[in-house]
């Protein structure tokens, strides 16, 4: 079908049916292929928001990587938000965006790395309670940066008595933070 529609030079067909085989196979050259296709077709815009719901329906992380490519941060903040992302991949990804926003929208950054450190901390095990409790930090840090150390504080106990029951994590908060967030 795509050797027919290039031979008639149907660039909207051409992109349809490589949105067939996007939908069917999504990957990050897959849609860097389709973008500059529907580009030059003139149909990107209509296009581009059809994948990202197809993408967002499914929690597909690669929606996520392709907004902070894209430099989408009102959109990718709103996608890392959702519950759609919850794998690996995800988390990866939204402590990227985190860490990419960080400066402008240190609020949004908190939110993601917030989020990631009791998902860390979900995940079990000492390693997950060190890279939350490294997370966490970043968080206060932000917080301070802020000037509402308070609302910092405030989270962080919350944290701690939420997973009360976590000898491990206890332990590495201990360890990290030196009895200094009580």
């Amino acid at each position: 079908l795509r050797a027919r529609a290039e031979a008639r030079r149907d660039a909207a067909a051409v992109v349809e049916v490589n949105e067939a085989v996007f939908r069917a196979k999504p990957d990050a050259e897959g849609y860097e292929s389709l973008r500059e296709q529907a580009k030059a077709a003139g149909v990107w815009d209509a296009l581009r928001a059809r994948l990202h719901a197809f993408l967002g329906e499914r929690g597909n992380p690669l929606l996520l990587d392709v907004l902070v490519r894209e430099k989408s941060f009102d959109e990718a903040v709103e996608a890392a938000k959702s519950e759609h992302f919850r794998g690996a991949s995800s988390q990866a990804l939204r402590l990227k965006l985190a860490e990419t926003i960080e400066a402008e929208r240190p609020r949004d950054a908190i939110e993601l790395y917030q989020r990631h450190a009791e998902a860390l901390i979900q995940l079990r095990g000492r390693q997950n309670y060190r890279e939350a409790c490294r997370v966490a930090a970043r968080v206060l840090a932000l917080y301070e940066r802020l000037g509402d150390s308070a609302a910092g504080a405030e989270w962080f106990a919350t944290l701690r008595t939420k997973y009360g029951t976590l000898t491990s994590l206890q332990a590495e908060i201990a360890a990290r933070f030196d009895g200094m967030a009580a």
